[in-house]
C-alpha cells in the first residue's frame, strides 16, 4: 500500500507503483499464553534465529508443510480472522489490536501455531526490515505468518526482502505463466505479496493476503495501508504486475 514491499528490481525501489492496484473482488479451544518463537538472533526478545531448525509439528494437524497445506490455512485463517479482528474494521490487525489473531491462529491447530504467533507478535513489537515499524498489518508479515505456521520458519527467514528469482531454502521460483499456479504458491508483484488461496482457472487464483482491500472488501482509492486480511480478491496470472511465485518444495 503506501509502502512498497516487493518489487521486479530491488534497485527501483523508490519509482514503485503503488501496491495492490489491481485485480477483482469476488464473494464473501483457547490459546495457550504467548510463547516464544522465531526472530532475529541479535535481540533475544525476539526468539530463536531463523536459521535454527523448526521445531517438531503437531502430528495430528490438518495442514501439512505443503503448497497445499499453505494454501488451505491461509485461506482458513482469514475467514478465521475475520470474525476475529473487529476493533478497527472487520479484518483490520494493527500493532495494538494484533492478538486478535491469536486464537484464529491456535483454533485451527497448524503444526506450529506458536511460531506463527511469534512472527504477528514480532511485526507489531518491530516492524520488518524492509517497511520498517508500522501500524498496519503489512502483506509480507501475513505470509510469514501463515508459511511459519505450517512449515517452522517463515518464508525467506522473515527477511522482507524478497525478490523475484530468488534461491529461497525449501522453495522454488516460477516466474508467472498462465495455467502454472497453484494452491499455496506465494505471488510476488510489483509492490505486493499474497497467498494463492484457490486456482479457479488456468488464468485465474483467488488471493489470501494483507494491506490490500478495504475492510468491506472493496479496492482503495488511494494506495494506503489498510492492514486488512482478505482472501476475496482474484487476479488474473497474465497481468504484468505478477512477476513470478514461490511454491514450496
Amino acid at each position: 500500500m503506501a509502502k512498497i514491499l516487493y518489487l521486479s528490481s530491488l534497485a527501483a525501489l523508490a519509482a514503485a507503483a503503488a501496491a495492490c492496484a489491481t485485480g477483482q473482488i469476488v464473494g464473501g479451544g483457547a490459546p495457550p499464553a504467548e510463547s516464544d518463537g522465531t526472530g532475529t538472533a541479535d535481540d533475544p526478545e525476539r526468539g530463536a534465529d531463523a536459521a535454527d531448525p523448526p521445531p517438531s509439528p503437531d502430528a495430528a494437524s490438518a495442514f501439512s508443510c505443503t503448497g497445499a497445506g499453505i494454501g488451505a490455512f491461509a485461506d482458513r485463517l482469514v475467514v478465521a480472522a475475520r470474525a476475529s479482528c473487529t476493533s478497527d474494521g472487520i479484518g483490520v490487525v494493527t500493532d495494538t489490536n494484533y492478538d486478535c489473531l491469536r486464537a484464529p491462529i491456535f483454533d485451527l491447530a497448524p503444526p506450529f501455531p506458536a511460531e506463527a504467533f511469534a512472527r504477528v507478535r514480532d511485526w507489531a513489537h518491530y516492524g520488518n526490515n524492509f517497511s520498517g515499524k508500522t501500524t498496519l498489518f503489512q502483506c509480507v508479515d501475513f505470509a510469514f505468518a501463515v508459511t511459519a505456521a505450517v512449515c517452522g520458519q517463515p518464508i525467506n527467514g522473515g527477511d522482507a526482502l524478497i525478490d523475484e528469482n530468488m534461491m529461497i531454502p525449501g522453495y522454488t521460483y516460477l516466474a508467472a505463466a498462465p495455467g502454472a499456479a497453484q494452491s499455496g504458491d506465494v505471488l510476488v508483484m510489483d509492490g505486493h505479496i499474497s497467498i494463492a488461496a484457490e486456482v479457479i482457472d488456468s488464468d485465474h487464483a483467488r488471493m489470501a493476503e494483507a494491506n490490500c482491500l478495504n475492510p468491506d472488501g472493496s479496492m482503495p482509492s488511494n494506495p494506503n495501508d489498510t492492514g486488512v486480511i482478505s482472501n476475496t480478491r482474484v487476479d488474473a496470472l497474465d497481468d504484468p504486475w505478477i512477476l513470478g511465485w514461490y511454491r514450496r518444495q
